[in-house]
């Protein structure tokens, strides 16, 4: 009985070690490495779905994951750049043709791509487009593409990081629900917040908002070149850019330029070490065996 308490409290109780509070621990969904995924989303890369019973399913070889459990293609796909939702068998196909090559609507839509009238073109997924696609403060806030949190630039949403800050390295994280495209300058750029993983209790934790400008160019021969400009806007927690130049980079905040293969992540980052994680757990289990003794006597 005793143990089963130790579980209830653990999934429901915030935690508490030494006097700091770690947040972002109980997220409800699936688990890949140190990434985590709300339920009934896709991973940024395309290869793996979070079903609605926490199951991670791997789009290329399990059923009606790349159709995000459906039984039909839905006009947004979970698949790895140059895979398609296949209609037949709902599992991720390479695909044969890239999706740039067709430049009329309906070869487009026959070959299971995307057609963007406003740019009279063809495209794989909303990966192969940032939030500067949207050209109105209407349809930037509206972003009905998810461009926010499936475009590109966007691959930091929801993961969790180590980075040194100070010289010491700690972990911190991005929440997938404050990536969004935002409104500013009379531009559209991507916002994305970055916040320290672990804290003193009563304090706000080490934090700042990333905003990129993000020109993508059409994708040719299955590349694509991307350059983006990208600045700290906001910071909070006492969070001071020269101290945290490391988490900056590693969040991807910096500006630079690339070519990748049309839909690739931009950015692979520096996950939360396998190391801390179980040190991490072993002393939240430590606390709360000590704690529920106490309460049994």
């Amino acid at each position: 009985m005793r143990w089963v308490s130790l579980f209830i409290v653990l999934s429901m109780l915030p935690l508490v070690i030494g006097g700091k509070a770690i947040s972002g621990f109980y997220v409800e969904g699936c688990k890949i490495g140190a990434e985590s995924l709300n339920l009934g989303t896709c991973s940024a890369d395309g290869r793996y779905f979070c079903d609605m019973n926490g199951e991670l399913k791997d789009t290329i070889s399990d059923k009606f994951a790349c159709s995000f459990g459906k039984s039909f293609v839905p006009s947004t796909v979970c698949c790895p750049a140059g895979y398609v939702c296949d209609s037949k068998s709902f599992f991720c196909k390479k695909r044969v043709n890239s999706c740039s090559s067709f430049k009329d609507y309906s070869s487009c839509k026959s070959n299971n791509c995307y057609w963007v009238s406003s740019k009279n073109k063809c495209v794989s997924a909303q990966r192969d487009f940032s939030c500067s696609f949207y050209t109105t403060k209407k349809s930037c806030e509206a972003d009905l593409w998810n461009l926010g949190t499936a475009g590109i630039g966007s691959e930091v949403c929801g993961t969790v990081f180590d980075a040194a800050y100070s010289n010491k390295k700690i972990g911190f994280f991005s929440p997938r629900r404050k990536c969004e495209c935002k409104w500013t300058g009379n531009r559209c750029v991507l916002s994305y917040n970055v916040s320290e993983e672990i804290y003193k209790k009563g304090e706000n934790p080490k934090s700042f908002e990333c905003q990129k400008v993000i020109n993508a160019e059409g994708c040719v021969s299955g590349k694509q070149k991307i350059s983006w400009q990208a600045k700290v806007s906001a910071t909070a927690g006492g969070f001071d850019n020269k101290d945290g130049q490391d988490v900056i980079k590693a969040s991807g905040c910096v500006s630079s330029s690339t070519v990748r293969n049309c839909g690739e992540p931009l950015i692979k980052l520096p996950f939360f070490g396998a190391t801390n994680f179980f040190v991490s757990i072993f002393l939240i289990l430590a606390f709360h065996l000590r704690f529920l003794r106490e309460e049994f006597r």
